[in-house]
């Protein structure tokens, strides 16, 4: 009877453990995902708006792959901020990375006319991200910037 109860109480140390591991790897994995923008592209434009393709790949340094359920962002061009986007769920697999190209649409007034004219005139425009990552119970940021964009 007493060997049972320490067979118990040892597999559910070693569960236990286990687990803990597999937290902490996770943990550090996702902290260690690279997010960069590969391109920026023109796509519809309007009098009443405009929009945009990002192209932004996240890297997985590690041997597992990881799934990020969503994330959001902002976006500013010549450090102006112009508006938000998110990306839905995507797995990385270990040691690769995973392209996203998001579209992303503003409105045409909301836009100063100098920066709707580098954009819709093809001008070169340095364009940042900030945002996060969100994997439910935390959150992961992250910046990147591509300078010299030309749409």
């Amino acid at each position: 009877m007493v060997s049972r109860k320490i067979i118990a109480l040892t597999v559910i140390l070693i569960v236990l453990i286990v687990v803990a591991g597999l937290v902490v790897y996770y943990y550090n994995a996702y902290h260690s995902l690279t997010f960069k923008i590969n391109s920026v592209s023109l796509g519809n434009v309007s009098l009443s708006s405009l929009s945009i393709n990002l192209a932004f790949s996240i890297g997985n340094p590690n041997p597992l792959p990881i799934f990020v359920p969503n994330g959001n962002f902002e976006i500013y061009i010549n450090n102006q901020h112009i508006g938000n986007g998110t990306f839905g769920s995507v797995t990385i697999g270990g040691n690769s990375q995973s392209t996203i190209t998001v579209p992303v649409t503003f409105s045409a007034s909301e836009l100063p006319s100098v920066l709707y004219g580098l954009i819709t005139g093809g001008g070169s425009v340095t364009v940042t991200i900030q945002g996060s990552a969100n994997l439910g119970l935390f959150s992961i940021p992250f910046d990147t910037t591509l300078y010299n964009a030309t749409f």
